[in-house]
């Protein structure tokens, strides 16, 4: 989202085969592979619930805005694969606060209407 260094991340959280065998997972394992960028002194970007090994950089790396940092998984605590973004004040997955933000620009590519969309979609 905007140029700055990796703080901290985890790359080896396996994915469940499917979202019926995700087990519940403990708090501090509750946001799988994660990514956390320190975009200023107290501002950090944390993207979560990332694929396994699919973050192809280390701590202390600069990232770009725009650059592709990571692919969507099904990792730690999540109800189906998706994307958790969020800005905090600090590099803590557990222990900071949530800063709030706003998009300079966001393209609506479609809506999903939930799984009764698709088995319309599927014929059932």
């Amino acid at each position: 989202m905007a140029d700055g260094v990796v703080a901290s991340m985890r790359n080896d959280f396996k994915e469940s085969a499917t979202i019926s065998a995700n087990p519940d997972h403990a708090p501090h394992f509750a946001s799988g592979n994660f990514l956390a960028i320190r975009l200023s002194d107290s501002v950090y970007a944390f993207y979560e619930h990332l694929m396994p090994g699919s973050i192809p950089l280390k701590v202390g790396d600069k990232v770009r805005a725009g650059q592709v940092v990571a692919r969507v998984g099904f990792t730690g605590q999540a109800s189906e694969p998706h994307l958790h973004f969020h800005l905090a004040d600090r590099n803590s997955v557990l222990g900071a606060e949530g800063i709030p933000f706003t998009f300079k620009k966001f393209n609506h590519k479609g809506v999903f209407d939930g799984l009764k969309s698709i088995c319309h979609y599927l014929g059932d």
